[in-house]
């Protein structure tokens, strides 16, 4: 299964509203970004959440299904963020747009 596959059998990544209070439980992964207080979390029912002020609550960002794993979510540049994504055995990378809405796959090298 290549990526573009993945991404049409996934559907479209929403960004939901769903706000959680204090952190998440044994988050998977985590990211911050730049310095800033927006961090990120992956978790195992491939979920990404977003915190807009250092953790103290969690936002829904992206949902890409129960079958989907987030092993890592990095910040690799500043504001720059890079999510690996598991499904079917399968690792994608996909990196946050700079518009903050959508994702796009990092080509390997």
């Amino acid at each position: 299964m290549n990526r573009r596959t993945f991404l049409c059998t996934t559907g479209t990544m929403a960004i939901g509203t769903t706000v959680l209070a204090g952190g998440l439980d044994q988050p998977l992964a985590d990211a911050a970004t730049g310095g800033s207080a927006v961090r990120y979390r992956g978790s195992h029912d491939g979920k990404i959440f977003v915190s807009r002020n250092g953790g103290r609550t969690w936002q829904l960002f992206t949902d890409f299904g129960k079958d989907v794993s987030i092993p890592r979510v990095e910040s690799v540049a500043k504001n720059r963020v890079v999510a690996t994504l598991t499904y079917r055995h399968h690792d994608f990378k996909l990196a946050l747009r700079p518009n903050s809405r959508s994702w796009r796959t990092v080509t390997q090298s």
